[in-house]
């Protein structure tokens, strides 16, 4: 019986000359394929056994790794003679120091032959995931604490917020959800880009649009009509704020916080019906008025949470101390000696259909929303599309 993928799987044995990304089902056999490619490049004498690099997810995968690879070690030395011999059973030597693991410890290994140049403690420990969690509300308590005396504009503006409905969390919390989901992605230490963003004019703006729509409420033939209903929600949104400024001024990060909350209302997509909503006022330029302020209103949205989320990024404690760290590891990578640059490995675990991987390239310049930062369970694709490319 011939598999389907049979010439795929048969590049993968034999073709190393070529770097290639594997996707297949789970159970369609890509680590047997990979222990197999493994071994063929062993038997070949491409390579030795300690200069192959298999990143796993688990360590239980990594010990079952090595144990299939083993098996199959021994099975081809029994078939094999002479050089191919000598090959296969110095491999089966070094396979209690092949780097078969996950990759915190990859990345272990290569801290702790190098601590001085990383600037770390070379007894340090690699924390379990809840341990990490624990750790990290530890720093961001201590970091919020102080940041509370004398806070930047990107977390005053964003301890505002009061988010409302069954799932809201406190601006504390998502302030540190913010800086966890941050520090996942420190790698990307790039600046995010930031567009000019005048908020007192863009805040006077959207306030002008308001009021010039809520004025319309006052006209409704009928009250009870769902746009009229409205209309006097926006109504009472404005004369609510010119009262509070007509006595202590503007607060701006407070109204940035309010209109945020005012975009998300249902009232914006009532209605009603009927052909004309007051005296010599047709409903369908009533609406046409609602929805060009509900344009200006999101507008607004958007680019105060774009400039909010690149703020943070600058003021979470994650940003600094992971660019810093990001800093020291470039440097250090460049002066790991070629005996430690174990990725040389041809091999690449994934498995079937293939194609090549291209070079890298830049990742372009954008924004990112500060809800995106926030509650987005992808906030890795999210601020892999707002971060500027350092290239």
């Amino acid at each position: 019986m011939t598999l389907p993928d049979a010439k795929a799987r048969a590049r993968i044995q034999g073709d190393f000359d070529a770097t290639l990304v594997i996707e297949a089902a789970a159970g369609t056999g890509k680590t047997t394929e990979l222990i197999a490619r493994i071994v063929a490049l062993l038997r070949s004498g491409r390579t030795t056994l300690d200069r192959v690099l298999a990143v796993t997810f688990t360590d239980k995968a990594a010990g079952e790794m090595k144990l299939r690879l083993r098996t199959e070690l021994e099975r081809a030395r029994e078939g094999a003679s002479g050089l191919e011999h000598d090959r296969l059973t110095d491999a089966l030597r070094l396979l209690e120091v092949a780097q078969i693991s996950t990759i915190h410890s990859f990345c272990a290994d290569i801290l702790r032959e190098w601590p001085v140049e990383a600037r770390i403690d070379p007894l340090f420990d690699l924390a379990a995931g809840e341990a990490a969690a624990a750790l990290f509300d530890q720093a961001f308590e201590s970091w919020f604490q102080r940041e509370l005396a004398a806070p930047g504009e990107g977390v005053r503006r964003a301890l505002r917020r009061r988010p409302r409905g069954r799932d809201r969390v406190n601006p504390r919390q998502a302030l540190r959800d913010a800086a966890w989901a941050l520090s996942e992605h420190r790698d990307f230490d790039a600046p995010w880009a930031r567009e000019p963003f005048d908020r007192s004019a863009e805040l006077s703006k959207v306030i002008d649009r308001l009021a010039d729509v809520a004025s319309f409420a006052s006209r409704a033939r009928n009250p009870e009509d769902w746009i009229a209903k409205g209309l006097l929600e926006v109504a009472r949104f404005t004369e609510e704020l010119q009262r509070r400024e007509s006595i202590r001024g503007r607060d701006e990060d407070g109204l940035e916080a309010a209109l945020c909350e005012l975009s998300k209302q249902k009232f914006w997509g009532w209605r009603g019906g009927g052909k004309w909503f007051g005296e010599g006022l047709e409903k369908t330029a009533v609406l046409a008025r609602r929805d060009e302020a509900k344009q200006v209103l999101d507008a607004f949205v958007v680019r105060a949470e774009a400039d909010l989320a690149a703020r943070l990024r600058e003021e979470l404690p994650c940003a600094r101390k992971c660019s810093a760290a990001s800093r020291i590891c470039s440097s250090t990578s460049s002066r790991i000696p070629t005996r430690c640059r174990r990725s040389s490995c041809s091999c690449s675990r994934r498995a079937i259909p293939m194609r090549p991987i291209g070079p890298a390239r830049g990742l372009p310049q954008a924004s990112c929303s500060w809800s995106a930062i926030r509650s987005s369970p992808y906030i890795g694709s999210a601020a892999r599309t707002s971060r500027s490319t350092s290239e």
